[in-house]
């Protein structure tokens, strides 16, 4: 009897605890048990165009793509892409490493020296999560926002796609500031 108990006991413990202790984001872990199987598709040098009734929403570009159809799941090798607004102009551009496109949630998930241009600055970090519904994007790591001549470094970001409104965590800065110009 005791041995169950004892058992029981070291089960919970391992179905509890182990989870929470890894290191992966809850959506690399969907992401890592889906792609355990093989894709559906496997393309080289890509582009990838998708149209909004007459107007394109974004062009993509990747070295290669690996497709899981069921799962609405792509993932991509050395991405660019070019996001419009609905009147055809450039609305800003995202490069990475690589990228991951949850079909489904209309997720964008950049890896690897991503970089998001747009006319308000330049961002740049080791990750970013892009939601297409919202246009809302948080990165993380390493990241440096420019605007002109300043430069701001922090360890996380929330913003959207065209870089307006920002919230820096643990933020720096470089330059010099002109009150009149700093209305970000």
């Amino acid at each position: 009897m005791r041995f169950w108990r004892i058992w029981l006991l070291a089960s919970l413990v391992v179905v509890c605890i182990l989870p929470g202790c890894s290191t992966q984001e809850p959506d690399e872990a969907i992401h890592t048990s889906l792609t355990q199987k093989s894709p559906d598709e496997i393309s080289e040098n890509v582009q990838i165009t998708q149209w909004n009734l007459n107007t394109v929403d974004f062009e993509l570009w990747a070295a290669k793509v690996l497709r899981w159809e069921k799962n609405h799941l792509t993932l991509a090798d050395s991405v660019y892409i070019k996001s419009y607004n609905p009147d055809g102009s450039l609305k800003s551009t995202l490069v990475a490493d690589s990228a991951r496109m949850d079909e489904k949630n209309n997720l964008i998930i950049g890896k690897g020296h991503v970089r998001v241009d747009s006319d308000n600055g330049v961002m740049k970090a080791d990750y970013a999560r892009w939601d297409r519904n919202t246009d809302e994007m948080k990165a993380k790591g390493n990241i440096v926002l420019i605007r002109g001549e300043n430069t701001l470094y922090g360890n996380e970001l929330q913003t959207d796609i065209r870089l307006d409104r920002i919230e820096i965590v643990d933020v720096s800065a470089k330059g010099t500031v002109n009150e009149e110009d700093f209305t970000w």
